[in-house]
């Protein structure tokens, strides 16, 4: 079954899955838009609207079947089909920023860490293995991951072309450096000065 959700709705599925396996921990049976909404700060209305997005259930004064809520996003978010992920950086970046089981119950599988270090390719890694980029072409025609976490040093632009010549169509750069890839390559980045800019500007306004 394929569902058309829109891209605003798309977003915060994943805040809900992980309310509501938290809430299938727990043994609740049902929730309400403002029990969900209360918990991840959105209006209600809005959460009603992304619940409809995903099918017609739920009913007024019942509430929504935690079980079946949790499933059906999980599907929406293809969590029964994990996204295959190498990660480009060094280890020590890794354990920052996926090193941690909330990514795997997410639905991506990290399955290896390419780096430009050439010592740290033949170093030992007990989590995952680890190869010098110029092994990014081997791996990706055999093993065909979907997406690239690009957190590294140096020349992001070059490293990024590497990404995209290897075969991989979809990036998550945590590079300060925009890059530039053909249209066809989805690219998401995470710009963490951006949001300690905001993070400055909101504390300046606020007195």
């Amino acid at each position: 079954m394929t569902i058309n959700i829109p891209e605003t709705t798309a977003r915060r599925l994943p805040s809900y899955y992980r309310f509501m396996k938290k809430q299938l921990g727990k043994g609740t049976e049902r929730v309400s838009s403002q029990e969900v909404s209360a918990a991840l700060h959105l209006d209600p209305g809005t959460v009603r609207k992304d619940f409809s997005n995903l099918g017609e259930f739920g009913k007024r004064g019942y509430g929504y079947d935690v079980a079946y809520l949790t499933q059906l996003i999980g599907h929406a978010i293809h969590r029964d089909h994990p996204l295959q992920v190498v990660f480009i950086g060094s280890t020590d970046f890794y354990q920052v920023i996926c090193g941690n089981q909330l990514i795997i119950d997410e639905g991506y599988d990290i399955t290896a860490i390419f780096t430009m270090s050439a010592l740290q390719a033949k170093s030992k890694f007990k989590l995952l293995p680890v190869y010098p980029l110029d092994d990014l072409s081997t791996y990706v025609a055999i093993h065909h991951p979907d997406v690239a976490i690009l957190a590294a040093l140096g020349d992001v632009q070059n490293i990024a072309e590497t990404v995209v010549s290897a075969g991989i169509n979809a990036i998550l750069s945590y590079s300060t450096q925009a890059i530039c890839v053909p249209e066809r390559i989805s690219v998401q980045q995470v710009d963490m000065m951006g949001e300690l800019h905001s993070l400055r500007l909101r504390k300046m306004y606020a007195h």
